[in-house]
C-alpha cells in the first residue's frame, strides 16, 4: 500500500514535460488563431518557442477521425522533406568523425561513376547542384539502395555539376547511400545513434521508435492511413523515398531537434556554420538560399532558416529565426487543409506584428481597370468567359505560344487562390502593374505585363506566392510609393523616421525606436519610447523628464547624425556606433530577456573629439556573430562579396553577401568569380619561381639574358629578383599614353611589351622599391619566353590544375563567362559619391595580366593557398622564398603571417596566410577597397587572438 501511494505521489509531483502547453498573452492569441482553423477543418499540431519558453505546444482536429482520435502535440505525421535536414547533419557528423569530406567527389563512394558525374560532390549533392533530377521514380515503387544507385548514375543530368540549383531528392537518396556504405549501419540507425538519442527524440524515425500516436492522412476526405501503413521495407521506405523524405515525427520532438542544434549537442559550431551557410541561390532570382538541407533567407524579422516537407498529404514546415531565438513548426494531414498558408500568420503573431487591414483599389488608370476586369472574370469562374475575355484583352503572342488547357489551368488555380482575397497594395509603373493581395491561401504577388497604348493588352503575367515577412516587406514598399515627395528636396523631411538599417529583431527594433526619438528629437517620439520601451528597473534610476532632457541634449551635440556600424545586435544587447560632427559615439543597450522587450540599461560614450575617427573593430566570439557583422554591413551598404575562413584542410566558414549584378538583381553566391586585382601578382610570382627551380631561369640573371629589345641600362641592370621584389625601377604605367590610347585593344601580354620596352626607370635598379605593375607584365613575358607557352596557358595548367582551381581564368571582358561579379565604385568623375553604384565595367583592362585583373572564386583561391602550403606547387626552398615576400631562399621551416591584396575602384580581394597555423582568410569583393582588405585584418586578428 505504501509502495502504491508512494508512486503515486511521485506521479501527481513530477507532471510530464511534455503537457499540452499555451504560455502568456502570444501563446492565447496563437490557441485562438489556432481554433478558428480547427473550426475550418485544420487537422495538425503546432509548437512554438521563444528562446527556452514554450509559447504553443497543441494538437487540433483528428489523428484518426473513424476512432474519434484527438491530435495532440505528441502525436506523429510525417515530415516530409525536412528530413533532408537530418540527412545533412549526418553527412556532417561523418565528417566530424573523419569518414569523409563534403568535398570528396562521389566516385570516391560508387563504382563505377559515369565520366559526366565524376566532379559531382558530397557538396553539390547538399546544395542540389549536382545537375540530378527531382525524382526518377514513384516514392513507393520496391527500389533497393543498390539498384536504386544504378538508376540514379544511369540517369542523364540536367546540368553540369555546381552550374545551377535544381531541387533533387535523388541527391538526397544517394546521400544517404553514402552514410549506409561509410557507417556500415542503416540509414535510420545511424540518425537515431548520432542525432536522434543525443537530442532527446525518441518518437522520430521510421520503423525504430514505438509511436504513441500516428495521424491519419486525409486525401480529399477519404482515410489515406498513416506513414507506416504505406508500402515501405521492413526498415523504412524504399529508396525513391529515403533519406531525401518520409521521416515521421512529432512536434515536441522537432524542438528537440532545434535545440539540440541551437545549444551544440548533436554537431560542432563548424558543422553547424556549414549546415547554415546560404551556399546556393534557389533560382535566378530568389531571395533565398540553399544550405545544406536548409533554406537560408534574411528577414524584417532576423535570420531565417527553414524547411518544409509535404506528400500532398501530410504537410511541415520548420522555422527557426536565429537572432530573436524564435522557433515554430506546424504539421498536418488533410490535402484540403494544409499548414503552409497558416505560417505567415503564426510568424506575424509572434513577433508581435499586427494584420495588415486597409483594402485598396486598383488605381482609376486604363490598366487598373483592365486589370479589375480581369479579376472580376477569374472570381466568376465561367471558362467560357475567361477565353472571351484572354481573347480580347491578352496579346497574341500569349494565346499562340501557351496551349489553351494552360491557360484554363490558369483559371482554377487563380480562382482558389483570389476567391476571398483581398487587395492590399498596387504599384502601376510603365508597361507593369503590379498587385498583392492576401486570401486564406497566403499572399500573393501577380505582375502584369502591358502592352503600350491607350487601350493596353496583357502581355505578360506572374503569380508568386509569398511568405509573410515577403509580403509585409513588399507591403511597405508599395505604400512608400504612394508617399508624396518632399517638395524642393530629396532629404527625409524634419523630423521624420529613419531607415536605420538594423535588423527587424527586437534589438534591432528598439534601435531603431532610439536612433528615431534623439534624431528627431520629437517629443511624440521620445513619449513613445518612454511609455513602451522603458523597463520599470530602467525608469527606477531615470525618471522619464530625466530621459527626455538626455534624448534632447544629445539631439543638440548630435545634430544630423549617422549611423555608421552596428557592432553588436544581439537576441538582447547592442553595440551602435553612429558619426557626428565631433566624433563618433558609442551606444551600448540591453533589453528585457522576454516581450516586450524594453530597454533595460542605456550608455552613451563619445569617442576623442576633433575628427571622426573610423569605428573600431568588431570583436567576434563565433562565427555566427561574424555572419551577423557582415550581414549588418551589407545592409548597411558597407559590404559586398564572399567571405572563406579555414584552417589545414578544413573550410570553417563560407558565406556570399549583397549583390554580383545590382542592375539585374543578381546576387552573389559562394561560386561568384571575383575581380582578384594584383593578386595575380602571386600566380606570376609562382610561375617564375617554378621556371627558377627546374634551373631554367636564375633569379641574379639580368632580363636581356630572356628578352629583347630593351635598352641597355634596362637588360642589363635589371634582374628577374628585382622584378619579383618591386627593386626594377619601374612603377605603373597607367598614364602611359600609349596604354591609354591602347587600352581597349591589349589582350596578350606581348602587347603590353610594345610600350613597356619604352618606360625608362625612375630610380636605379636595386637602390628603391616602387609598387611596380610594369616589373610583373614583363615577369610575364618571360615566363612565355622561357616555357615556350602563352602565359594564360602556362597558369592554367602549371598553377591553376594542380591547385585544383577550375573557376579561375583572366577573362576577356567582351567574352560570355558565368558568375562574374560586376564591380561598383563610389568615385565618378566629379568625386566620390554616397554608396557603391557606378558599375566599373568601362574602367577595366580588357583582359586580366600576369600583374592583375582576372577572376577566381573565394573557395579557388583558399585552394590555392592550399596548394602553395602543402608544397604542391613549389618546393619547400621556393615556397619559404615565396612566403617571405622574396627574401629568405633557403630550406627549413618558415612560420610567417602574410597578407596579400589587389585593389581598384569596385574591386578588392584579400588573402591573408598563416603559415603557423594554416589558417587562411579569403575575402573577395566588388566594391572600393579597403572594403575587403579591412575585413581580411579583423577576421585575421580575430582568429590570432
Amino acid at each position: 500500500m505504501r509502495l502504491a501511494l508512494s508512486f503515486w505521489m511521485v506521479t501527481i509531483l513530477t507532471p510530464t514535460l511534455w503537457a499540452e502547453t499555451v504560455s502568456g498573452p502570444v501563446g492565447r492569441q496563437l490557441d485562438d488563431f489556432m481554433k478558428s482553423q480547427e473550426s475550418k477543418g485544420f487537422y495538425g499540431a503546432l509548437a512554438v518557442a521563444r528562446e527556452d519558453r514554450i509559447l504553443l505546444a497543441k494538437g487540433y482536429g483528428f489523428a484518426d477521425r473513424e476512432k474519434q482520435l484527438p491530435v495532440t502535440e505528441e502525436t506523429a505525421f510525417s515530415t516530409g522533406s525536412i528530413t533532408k535536414q537530418f540527412t545533412a547533419a549526418a553527412i556532417l557528423k561523418l565528417e566530424e568523425l573523419g569518414k569523409l569530406g563534403v568535398s570528396d567527389p562521389i566516385s570516391k563512394y560508387f563504382q563505377p561513376v559515369p565520366p559526366d558525374k565524376r566532379a559531382v560532390t558530397l557538396h553539390h549533392l547538399l546544395t542540389h547542384t549536382g545537375g540530378f533530377p527531382g525524382a526518377i521514380g514513384d516514392d513507393y515503387a520496391p527500389v533497393g539502395r543498390e539498384e536504386f544507385v544504378q538508376q540514379a548514375l544511369a540517369t542523364p543530368l540536367e546540368a553540369a555539376p555546381g552550374e545551377r540549383y535544381r531541387y533533387s531528392n535523388v541527391g538526397y537518396s544517394l546521400l544517404g547511400a553514402i552514410i549506409e556504405r561509410v557507417s556500415g549501419v542503416g540509414y535510420e540507425q545511424f540518425l537515431r545513434q548520432h542525432l536522434f538519442q543525443p537530442a532527446g527524440m525518441e518518437q522520430t524515425g521510421y520503423r525504430m521508435p514505438h509511436f504513441h500516436r500516428l495521424a491519419h492522412g486525409y486525401l480529399e476526405g477519404r482515410d489515406w492511413g498513416t506513414m507506416l501503413d504505406q508500402v515501405w521495407a521492413e526498415d523504412g521506405p524504399y529508396w525513391h523515398l529515403r533519406a531525401n523524405g518520409g521521416i515521421v515525427s512529432t512536434p515536441l520532438d522537432m524542438l528537440l531537434w532545434y535545440r539540440a542544434l541551437r545549444d551544440g549537442k548533436v554537431l560542432t559550431a563548424d558543422s553547424r556554420s556549414k549546415l547554415f551557410t546560404p551556399h546556393v541561390a534557389e533560382g535566378p532570382e530568389a531571395q533565398s538560399f540553399y544550405g545544406y538541407g536548409w533554406s537560408v533567407e534574411d528577414t524584417r524579422w532576423g535570420k531565417l532558416v527553414t524547411h518544409n516537407g509535404g506528400n500532398g498529404i501530410f504537410r511541415a514546415e520548420f522555422q527557426w529565426f536565429i537572432e530573436p531565438d524564435v522557433f515554430v513548426y506546424i504539421t498536418s494531414s488533410r490535402s484540403d487543409r494544409a499548414a503552409f498558408p497558416l505560417v505567415g500568420a503564426i510568424d506575424r503573431i509572434v513577433m508581435g506584428e499586427a494584420a495588415p487591414e486597409e483594402v485598396v483599389a486598383l488605381p482609376e488608370t486604363p490598366a487598373g481597370r483592365l486589370i479589375d476586369r480581369f479579376l472580376q472574370v477569374v472570381r466568376q469562374g465561367d471558362a467560357d468567359r475567361y477565353q472571351e475575355f484572354l481573347r480580347e484583352h491578352f496579346a497574341p503572342d500569349l494565346l499562340e505560344n501557351i496551349p489553351a488547357e494552360r491557360h484554363l489551368q490558369m483559371l482554377q488555380n487563380l480562382r482558389r487562390d483570389l476567391s476571398e482575397a483581398q487587395l492590399r497594395g498596387t504599384l502601376e509603373s510603365p508597361l507593369q502593374l503590379e498587385v498583392l493581395l492576401q486570401g486564406q491561401g497566403g499572399w500573393l504577388k501577380l505582375v502584369f505585363g502591358l502592352e503600350e497604348g491607350a487601350q493596353p493588352r496583357i502581355a505578360g503575367l506572374t503569380v508568386d506566392l509569398l511568405p509573410e515577412h515577403r509580403a509585409l516587406d513588399l507591403l511597405a514598399r508599395l505604400n512608400a510609393s504612394k508617399q508624396p515627395a518632399p517638395a524642393h528636396t530629396m532629404e527625409p523631411p524634419a523630423g521624420a523616421k529613419q531607415s536605420w538599417g538594423l535588423p527587424s529583431s527586437p534589438t534591432g527594433r528598439r534601435g531603431s525606436q532610439l536612433l528615431d526619438a534623439i534624431h528627431a528629437s520629437r517629443a511624440d517620439l521620445i513619449d513613445e519610447l518612454i511609455a513602451s520601451g522603458l523597463a520599470p528597473g530602467f525608469l527606477a534610476k531615470v525618471s522619464p523628464e530625466q530621459f527626455r532632457l538626455q534624448l534632447k541634449d544629445l539631439h543638440r551635440q548630435w545634430g544630423d547624425f549617422a549611423l555608421v556600424a552596428a557592432e553588436r545586435t544581439g537576441p538582447n544587447a547592442a553595440l551602435l556606433r553612429v558619426r557626428t560632427p565631433g566624433g563618433t559615439a558609442a551606444i551600448e543597450f540591453s533589453l528585457e530577456a522576454g516581450e516586450p522587450y524594453r530597454l533595460q540599461s542605456l550608455s552613451v560614450e563619445m569617442d576623442e573629439a576633433g575628427g571622426s575617427p573610423e569605428p573600431r573593430d568588431p570583436d567576434f566570439s563565433s562565427f555566427e556573430e561574424l555572419d551577423r557583422h557582415l550581414e549588418q554591413e551589407t545592409r548597411a551598404g558597407n559590404f559586398s562579396g564572399v567571405v572563406l575562413v579555414g584552417r589545414q584542410q578544413e573550410v570553417l566558414f563560407e558565406n556570399a553577401y549583397g549583390m554580383a549584378n545590382k542592375r539585374y538583381r543578381v546576387p552573389n553566391r559562394v561560386q561568384t568569380r571575383f575581380n582578384l586585382g594584383s593578386i595575380n601578382k602571386l600566380f606570376t610570382a609562382v610561375g617564375v619561381l617554378q621556371l627558377a627551380a627546374a634551373g631554367r631561369i636564375r633569379l641574379e640573371d639580368p632580363l636581356g639574358r630572356y628578352l629583347q629589345g630593351f635598352p641597355d641600362e634596362v637588360a642589363q641592370k635589371v634582374t628577374i629578383g628585382h622584378l619579383l621584389r618591386h627593386e626594377s625601377g619601374w612603377g605603373s604605367y597607367w598614364d602611359n599614353p600609349d596604354y591609354r590610347a591602347r587600352r581597349t585593344e591589349l589582350r596578350r601580354v606581348s602587347d603590353y611589351l610594345e610600350f613597356i620596352r619604352k618606360i625608362p626607370l625612375d630610380f636605379e635598379p636595386g637602390t628603391g622599391r616602387e609598387y611596380s605593375n610594369v616589373g610583373y607584365e614583363v615577369l610575364g613575358a618571360v615566363i612565355e619566353a622561357v616555357s615556350g607557352q602563352d602565359y594564360y596557358d602556362y597558369v592554367h595548367h602549371q598553377i591553376f590544375a594542380p591547385a585544383g582551381m577550375t573557376q579561375s581564368g583572366s577573362f576577356e571582358i567582351d567574352a560570355t563567362i558565368s558568375d562574374l561579379a560586376t564591380g561598383y565604385t563610389n568615385q565618378s568623375p566629379s568625386g566620390p559619391s554616397e554608396g557603391f553604384t557606378r558599375e566599373n565595367t568601362q574602367m577595366l583592362s580588357v583582359r586580366g595580366t600576369p600583374a592583375g585583373g582576372g577572376y577566381a572564386t573565394a573557395s579557388d583561391l583558399w585552394r590555392f593557398a592550399r596548394a602553395v602550403l602543402e608544397k604542391r606547387l613549389l618546393s619547400e626552398r621556393y615556397t619559404n622564398f615565396l612566403l617571405s615576400r622574396f627574401q629568405h631562399l633557403e630550406s627549413g621551416e618558415l612560420r610567417v603571417a602574410e597578407a596579400y591584396g589587389g585593389g581598384a575602384p569596385g574591386v578588392n580581394a584579400a588573402l591573408e596566410i598563416d603559415t603557423g597555423t594554416g589558417t587562411v582568410v579569403v575575402v573577395l569583393s566588388n566594391y572600393d577597397p579597403p572594403t575587403a582588405g579591412r575585413m581580411a585584418r579583423i577576421i585575421g586578428s580575430w582568429l590570432n587572438r
